[in-house]
């Protein structure tokens, strides 16, 4: 689950050193991209992929909520935290092109370490550090801060709205 604020054009433009604040770059792929996968396969993923960032999540939310469907729960938060992204941009009033220049800094950081732990061999010693430290990182770019604060005020009011549209009840 992502979500898109600007192109890919406008990003590779930055990354390669060609960005041209004159020309307009394709935007008609920005969106909210989530899986058609289950939330149980979604959750399945997430730590997979990433259980420091699982347990951080889930960490939040049980401070502020009671929850009895922790897959749901967790996939409505990422649905919300990745709309937090686009409210955060567009409150900022800044134009796609501002927006990327803007984020990109704090993001590459984040990025370059992601790569770093990607290249270790599995069962490095250092991977676990490392994703503690890039999962503290992430979460303290003011984007991503924004992302969860805005999941975490509308993640009750969300989990009702599911239960009520889909008479979803919690098996005994």
């Amino acid at each position: 689950m992502y979500n898109k604020c600007v192109s890919d054009s406008l990003a590779l433009a930055v990354e390669k050193n060609e960005y041209d604040a004159g020309k307009e770059y394709d935007n008609s792929k920005c969106g909210l991209y989530i899986p058609d996968i289950s939330t149980d396969e979604f959750m399945a993923t997430q730590k997979k992929g990433n259980p420091d960032s699982v347990r951080t999540i889930m960490g939040a939310i049980l401070g502020k909520i009671s929850v009895e469907e922790y897959n749901l729960t967790y996939a409505v938060f990422c649905i919300l935290h990745e709309l937090g992204h686009w409210v955060y941009y567009k409150e900022s009033g800044m134009t796609d092109d501002e927006f990327y220049l803007h984020e990109r800094p704090g993001r590459k950081e984040v990025t370059d370490l992601a790569n770093r732990i990607r290249a270790l061999p599995v069962g490095d010693p250092m991977i676990p550090t490392l994703c503690a430290q890039h999962e503290e990182m992430y979460r303290n770019l003011p984007s991503e801060k924004a992302a969860d604060q805005y999941a975490l005020e509308h993640l009750e009011e969300a989990m009702e709205c599911v239960r009520n549209s889909f008479q979803y009840t919690v098996d005994a």
